[in-house]
């Protein structure tokens, strides 16, 4: 609440400099505003908020804390994806949602290192996904168009070792892959309520089939 009473004291400071006439016409009839950079800053002389233009083009609007550390960050870049970021109290950036140029829509959860380790991502469908502490995805969890829900998970080298996926017609099977990706083993329920195992070589070729047909 503190944050947006600031914001509007920004906004409220703006309007008056035009209702001033500032930038205003010989007719002195309000115009426009024309600057690089408006800054707020508390009774301290301390920067509490920035809206400037950065060198590349890119607007920005940052609220600071008391100690004069970025808290909020809002963006629009070069490709027009609008971004907003949250800094913790080390002015890390801990929370970051963004919409693509391509419509697509994120939103990423920062560990206290500034990696990304929780992201979430929507187009035409959902996606969930967990990353370890060196980047590396190590389960995604997804929806797919004909409504197929999906649960993989990744070795630390990114290699999918195992999958579970329900299919449209209600059968569902869980998948185990060996160290280079390649399913070896697959265990499920067919849509009549059939269970079953198959179990293939390294070249993919079945070697044991029981239930499924």
């Amino acid at each position: 609440m503190k944050i947006w009473k600031i914001f509007g004291l920004a906004a409220i400071v703006i309007i008056s400099g035009i209702l001033a006439g500032c930038g205003s016409t010989g007719g002195g009839k309000s115009d426009i505003v024309t600057a690089r950079e408006f800054r707020l800053t508390d009774a301290k002389g301390k920067t509490r908020g920035s809206f400037y233009l950065k060198s590349e083009g890119v607007p920005c609007l940052r609220l600071f804390d008391g100690e004069n550390k970025v808290r909020i960050e809002m963006l629009v870049s070069t490709d027009g994806s609008p971004e907003l970021i949250l800094y913790d109290e080390e002015a890390k950036p801990r929370v970051d949602l963004v919409v693509l140029a391509n419509g697509t829509a994120g939103l990423s959860f920062l560990d206290d290192k500034s990696m990304p380790r929780i992201g979430m991502a929507l187009q035409t469908m959902p996606l969930f996904t967990l990353v370890d502490d060196k980047g590396t995805a190590r389960i995604n969890i997804s929806l797919s168009e004909d409504g197929t829900p999906r649960f993989r998970m990744h070795d630390e080298k990114n290699n999918p070792r195992l999958g579970m996926v329900v299919a449209p017609d209600g059968s569902s099977s869980i998948a185990f892959n060996d160290e280079k990706g390649k399913t070896r083993a697959v265990l499920g329920v067919l849509a009549k309520g059939g269970p079953g195992i198959v179990l293939m070589d390294e070249n993919g070729k079945i070697v044991w089939n029981q239930g499924h047909k």
